[in-house]
């Protein structure tokens, strides 16, 4: 900042561009909202990817997904150990009805 001759400090272009508000930098903000939006977009990938697994087995309804077992998936070896987790997670969804909000859903 620079001082004018009445010493009131007068912002300067780069001073504006870290300007805080309550503690929380402008700057700062809109960088974790990209990169939440990209670790979401992340997370969204990877439970569809697993779909698409999912359904190259032939799952292809509810009923198929909730009786898939772990030892069943591991014997194709198209699943890692990884996949299982969130396989476990979307089987819990399917059965809850809720599996549009486990897709939507960001792992943060």
């Amino acid at each position: 900042m620079k001082k004018n001759s009445d010493a009131a400090a007068v912002p300067t272009e780069t001073d504006l561009s870290a300007i805080s508000v309550g503690g929380i930098s402008m700057k700062n903000t809109e960088k974790g909202r990209i990169n939440r939006m990209a670790k979401s977009t992340c997370d969204i990938q990877k439970k569809l990817k697993i779909l698409e697994k999912l359904v190259s087995l032939g799952v292809a309804t509810e009923e198929d997904m909730k009786k898939l077992t772990p030892g069943g998936l591991l014997k194709d070896n198209t699943l890692s150990f990884a996949d299982l987790s969130l396989v476990y997670e979307m089987q819990e969804s399917v059965k809850a009805n809720k599996l549009f909000s486990f897709l939507a859903k960001s792992d943060e």
